[in-house]
């Protein structure tokens, strides 16, 4: 059952070390209780980083299971260990100005401060990152190079004092 591939956790991992990072890819079967279960654990641990480091931690799921897995680990994690789930979103096709990326930005750093865990899809991921390059370009009709800043600084946020998760990564890869 669950328990059993809990425990057995630490000899399915593959790592892989790239820098200072190490890498852990986990394969599981269906029905193992890994969103319903593993995850939610796994997300509540990492937040907590390393020797006190906190990590901001991100979990990107497909846009099919988001409004399911948000809610599940919002009652798991929120009801069981006062962590709250926020919703990271954003749509290339509408705008975004310079005060909406300052509050995320905010919102970011006020998550990783609590430990708190941010659910994602990866068309969102995407559009941030593309966001960010957008505003940025000269070439754009939408240029707004403190907009661009702010969210270049986001990014490096989620590069530098991120942790990852992939929900159902044989279908989002």
């Amino acid at each position: 059952g669950c328990k059993d591939e809990l425990d057995n956790i630490g000899g399915k991992k593959s790592n892989k070390k790239i820098g200072k990072q190490v890498n852990r890819l986990l394969q599981m079967n269906m029905g193992a209780g890994k969103t319903a279960v593993i995850s939610p654990a796994i997300l509540a641990v990492a937040g907590r980083g390393k020797d006190g480091c906190k990590k901001l931690v991100r979990a990107t799921v497909l846009s099919s299971l988001y409004n399911t897995n948000a809610a599940d680990w919002q009652g798991k994690l929120g009801g069981l260990l006062n962590l709250r789930v926020y919703s990271l979103l954003c749509r290339r096709d509408l705008p975004l100005y310079r005060k909406e990326a300052c509050q995320i930005y905010k919102n970011c750093c006020r998550i990783l401060d609590c430990g708190d865990i941010i659910v994602t899809t990866p068309e969102h991921r995407l559009s941030l990152e593309n966001k960010a390059s957008e505003l940025a370009s000269t070439e754009s009709l939408h240029e707004d190079l403190e907009t661009s800043k702010k969210l270049h600084q986001l990014l490096y946020l989620f590069q530098h004092h991120g942790r990852e998760f992939l929900d159902e990564s044989d279908e989002i890869l």
